[in-house]
């Protein structure tokens, strides 16, 4: 066997094609193809797959199986969608309240799921994995999603979340929200006093530890009838909701590319509201609707659209169907 690649995973990759080559016959491994060249490169730069532990807790030893499992098919990215309303499952040590209050603290919010009430990553755990992750390489790459879907973070830290029960207690009436919770989308008080303190302090601390280049604060499905609802926080909004939002944005974008020198993505999302700067970012696509003004305007962006697993990739069959525009 002789391999010659460009780049150190170019060769782990070449050994994963080896892999799939081999077959078993009569208790025996053996090449299905004993003489073949195979001339092999990325379809994509950006090859990834996103796990969600802010609605259904994975082990550390299973998140390595994932981990290994992406490897296998040559993908090198995993987003990891840390935190969302279900749960604040990351230890941060300055606001430790967040993981004590915050992690799964709706229990049991998939049928099928276990209940993890209170499990959470240590930060060693996050090490381990990014380390994990590296020498197999993969990028592991955070998200902390914020303004929105933040209702978790609130548990622990009141004062930064927005109070707004007629929302909360109209969306708990939606018979697929599981005990009338887990759909209901709770925002950050983007212009409160302490909220760009806390999110900083807990960007920063994970920001330290996942080493990429680039790092994931969602921005997704803003829930501006929670913010309208609440007289004190439209008060300190001023200006309007899109201004507000954006210098939120803003802030923690540069808190991250100063200082952790950060290539920050957001979700598609974040344009909704006018006046959202592009500049440095890279967009996730989700309304793949969106594609074309982006290939238009250069903005670099990742292509997620209908390749989740229970929408557009159903089947194997209908996955492969998908390709990259």
């Amino acid at each position: 066997v002789k391999i010659t690649c460009c780049a150190l995973f170019g060769c782990l990759h070449a050994t994963r094609v080896l892999t799939q080559l081999v077959v078993t016959e009569d208790s025996k491994q053996c090449f299905a193809y004993p003489s073949v060249e195979i001339h092999d490169v990325p379809l994509a730069k950006y090859r990834g797959m996103l796990i969600d532990t802010g609605r259904a807790f994975f082990t550390r030893d299973f998140l390595e199986k994932i981990i290994d499992g992406v490897s296998l098919l040559r993908m090198n990215a995993l987003h990891w969608h840390l935190t969302d309303d279900q749960s604040f499952p990351v230890e941060i040590l300055q606001y430790p309240a967040l993981h004590k209050k915050g992690a799964n603290w709706l229990g049991k919010i998939h049928g099928t799921c276990p209940e993890t009430v209170g499990a959470f990553y240590t930060q060693d755990d996050l090490r381990h994995l990014v380390e994990f992750a590296r020498i197999r390489g993969i990028r592991l790459i955070p998200e902390l999603d914020v303004p929105s879907h933040t209702r978790s973070w609130g548990r622990g830290v009141p004062e930064i979340s927005v109070d707004c029960p007629h929302y909360i207690s109209k969306k708990g009436d939606n018979p697929r929200n599981v005990k009338g919770q887990y759909t209901v989308n709770i925002p950050l008080d983007v212009a409160g006093p302490k909220t760009l303190e806390v999110v900083s302090a807990v960007l920063g601390e994970i920001a330290s530890i996942f080493i990429d280049p680039w790092f994931h604060v969602g921005g997704d499905e803003l829930t501006k009838a929670c913010l309208e609802e609440n007289p004190t926080v439209m008060a300190r909004i001023g200006d309007g909701i899109p201004a507000a939002v954006h210098k939120f944005e803003s802030d923690v974008r540069q808190h991250l590319e100063q200082k952790f020198n950060k290539t920050v993505i957001f979700w598609d999302d974040v344009d909704n509201l006018p006046g959202f700067d592009y500049q440095g970012v890279v967009m996730e696509v989700w309304h793949r609707e969106k594609i074309r003004k982006y290939v238009q305007k250069g903005i670099p962006f990742i292509d997620t659209g209908y390749w989740y697993l229970d929408v557009g990739c159903k089947t194997t069959n209908a996955c492969h169907r998908r390709t990259p525009e």
